[in-house]
């Protein structure tokens, strides 16, 4: 009876780890696509305010990937 409650934890701690990994995944995708987005912007719209707000979104783009890429070593 044991042995059954056991392999049943194993799975679902595999089905999480799973939906942890495809979340992590959307967001990084996530975040590259705002980069690019961002990116395209400042070259079609060269006021002031939009590059500051561009750099200031790509800056948190970076720090949240490096941050999730330091976690997974």
């Amino acid at each position: 009876m044991m042995e059954g409650t056991h392999r049943a934890g194993k799975q679902i701690t595999k089905f999480a780890y799973r939906i942890i990994e495809f979340i992590d995944y959307f967001i990084t995708a996530a975040n590259l696509t705002a980069f690019f987005l961002h990116l395209l912007l400042s070259f079609f719209f060269k006021n002031k305010l939009v590059i500051q707000v561009h750099a200031l979104i790509l800056g948190i783009c970076i720090l949240y990937l490096r941050h999730s890429f330091s976690q997974k070593d």
